[in-house]
């Protein structure tokens, strides 16, 4: 399976960030709030927290600083890459149009590399969040018959998707070891991520 090294998820997201209007000849367009849907490769974190509830004031004050981020999911639907939380936000303030860019992905891979990207560069990413989404990475590399079948050699192919290192994708992907149970405590700090680590090691 060895072969040409892929782009990371962050030199994938400088990339596009700095090329998008000559390869996508982009435009803002506001879209509908409700054409819009949520990305089903999107693992992180959509409670309604602190977090959320600073991005529904910004959008009530300000409005978007930022276009939001799409791709096309049919006739008039478009899923979202950037931008989850600030939609959620314009639908409970009763938006109807939000400003858009609308890019287009050669593939799954390309797409939840700029997903990731995106989230990456912009949240505070719960070590749980990164966990389900390294899966859903892993889950796609599978589905493109890029995945290793050894384990350690997959944990190297997601870190040079990622950025990581092997260490870092193998002790965040030890998490999906734990329990509902365990992992709702870890979630709500009733268990310290230290203890959550060890015992998903162990697991």
């Amino acid at each position: 399976m060895a072969g040409k090294k892929s782009p990371s998820i962050f030199s994938t997201l400088q990339k596009t960030t700095e090329n998008a209007s000559a390869v996508n000849g982009e435009l803002t367009r506001q879209l509908p709030v409700a054409s819009l849907v949520d990305n089903p490769m999107n693992r992180f974190s959509m409670a309604e927290d602190d977090e959320f509830l600073s991005t529904m004031r910004s959008v009530e004050q300000d409005g978007f600083l930022e276009d939001i981020v799409v791709t096309p999911d049919g006739e008039n639907t478009w899923r979202i890459i950037s931008g989850h939380r600030r939609v959620r936000a314009a639908k409970k303030l009763g938006k109807v149009t939000v400003p858009c860019k609308v890019r287009h992905y050669h593939d799954r891979l390309e797409e939840l590399r700029a997903l990731m990207g995106t989230n990456l560069h912009r949240r505070n990413v719960s070590p749980f969040d990164m966990a389900r989404q390294l899966e859903t990475l892993r889950e796609v590399l599978r589905e493109e018959d890029r995945l290793p079948e050894n384990v350690k050699e997959q944990a190297e192919m997601m870190a040079s998707q990622t950025e990581l290192s092997r260490a870092t994708v193998e002790r965040y992907l030890d998490l999906l070891n734990l329990d509902d149970t365990l992992t709702g405590w870890a979630e709500g700090g009733k268990m310290t991520m230290t203890d959550a680590y060890e015992l998903a090691r162990r697991s």
